[in-house]
């Protein structure tokens, strides 16, 4: 679990090999600063995480979905300074959660290979 974290509504998680994941509605914290890794259930974003935690390991809460299940910025409140590390998931479909999560504060680091239209801010 994420430094900071304090409860979920409705969760689900399972565990696939070594790696643990956490679905679920609305992921709230207590208050400190948390981390998260916001990614792709398929193979490119279980890969992409992966490889980029062996290298940059961190304590982090993580958030998939199912292949097509895209929309996870809308399962994270963050707070100002919370670090958001999104993976595999189209930037032009996750447009409106993007722009809510940097307004709330959060710094926010985006790798993907799908469309991604016009930059956000």
């Amino acid at each position: 679990m994420g430094s900071g974290v304090a409860k979920y509504c409705h969760p689900v998680s399972f565990t696939s090999g070594n790696i643990s994941f956490v679905i679920s509605d609305i992921l709230l914290h207590n208050g400190q600063m948390a981390y998260y890794d916001i990614f792709n259930g398929d193979a490119d974003g279980i890969c992409a995480l992966h490889q980029l935690r062996l290298q940059h390991p961190i304590d982090s809460t993580l958030i998939t979905g199912l292949k097509r299940d895209i929309n996870l910025l809308d399962q994270v409140i963050p707070e100002k300074g919370d670090q958001l590390t999104v993976l595999d998931i189209s930037l032009d479909k996750n447009r409106a959660g993007v722009e809510r999560v940097i307004e709330m504060g959060a710094e926010l680091f985006y790798a993907d290979h799908h469309f991604a239209g016009d930059a956000p801010l």
